[in-house]
């Protein structure tokens, strides 16, 4: 599976929260991010071990929440 990489703002927007509160738990450790730039981008697997569930359905949730 290629890596897939998503913004702190698209995270926000998936959960119902700020992109503030992305970046705070970035800052804190609490979500692994890779810096591009000025930029944090995170990898699905991370944001699936941060959501505490399976990478299987945090795509299916993904998919279904871009329709």
């Amino acid at each position: 599976m290629p890596q897939v990489f998503v913004s702190p703002d698209e995270i926000a927007a998936f959960l119902g929260v700020s992109g503030t509160t992305v970046r705070r738990w970035i800052k804190q450790g609490e979500l692994k991010a890779y810096r591009a730039g000025d930029r944090y981008l995170v990898r699905f697997p991370d944001l699936a071990r941060f959501l505490d569930i399976g990478l299987e359905q945090l795509m299916e949730d993904w998919e279904y929440w871009h329709r």
